[in-house]
């Protein structure tokens, strides 16, 4: 039996041959476009959150106009991408704390995070992603692609954030690795181990996977 740091391994060198080291274009986004895109990609695909995106740069290009910006007409802007309403208004609370926001990245890791979490609009998968893809330290954001295959995978019993996140804080201390790992699992998270009829036979990770039924 491989011990979880072999297969932890296993499963970023399998990914990687898969579908590449994977990284987000954040010195192209910028700060503001990192943030931006993060709130609007929840329970969102990828081509929708750019469609939000785009529509929503055109009239509120930076924090400041964002800032000022109605509620309403922010959930106008990104309609497109569901939960506008409530997605507009973390932008403007977040839009609001923008300096704030610029401080705590500049922190060490733990002190940034907690001083991330106490801004308006910042939860812990906003706080770890921008932590991780923008400020280059080691976090691993979770979403519920990468909670289901840790599952899946029996990677670890705790179903918790900051459980599954620690897994990979403790064993991948790289943010090159984990801004991979991250990206690759949300990916083969949607192309093949889905929450519904899960592509089993496609897999390339069923010899790691505790479920898997030839």
């Amino acid at each position: 039996m491989p011990s979880l740091a072999d297969k932890v391994a296993e499963i970023v060198e399998r990914l990687e041959a898969r579908y590449g080291i994977a990284d987000l274009p954040v010195s192209e986004w910028g700060l503001y476009g990192l943030v931006v895109r993060t709130i609007l990609s929840q329970q969102t695909s990828g081509n929708l959150v750019e469609r939000a995106y785009r529509n929503l740069v055109a009239r509120h290009p930076d924090f400041g106009s964002l800032a000022r910006a109605d509620v309403a007409d922010i959930a106008r802007c990104i309609r497109v991408a569901g939960l506008y309403r409530r997605k507009a208004e973390k932008l403007k609370e977040v839009a609001g704390a923008a300096d704030e926001l610029e401080s705590a990245l500049s922190l060490p890791v733990e002190e940034a995070r907690k001083a991330l979490l106490a801004l308006p609009g910042i939860g812990e998968k906003t706080a770890d992603i921008l932590l991780l893809f923008y400020a280059n330290k080691p976090r691993f954001p979770v979403d519920t692609h990468i909670k289901r295959i840790t599952k899946r995978l029996g990677l670890t019993p705790c179903r918790s954030y900051e459980g599954i996140s620690s897994v990979y804080e403790r064993l991948l201390d790289s943010p090159r690795d984990l801004k991979s790992l991250h990206l690759n699992m949300i990916r083969f998270g949607r192309e093949i181990c889905k929450a519904r009829m899960p592509d089993c036979h496609l897999c390339f990770l069923s010899d790691l996977c505790p479920g898997y039924q030839p």
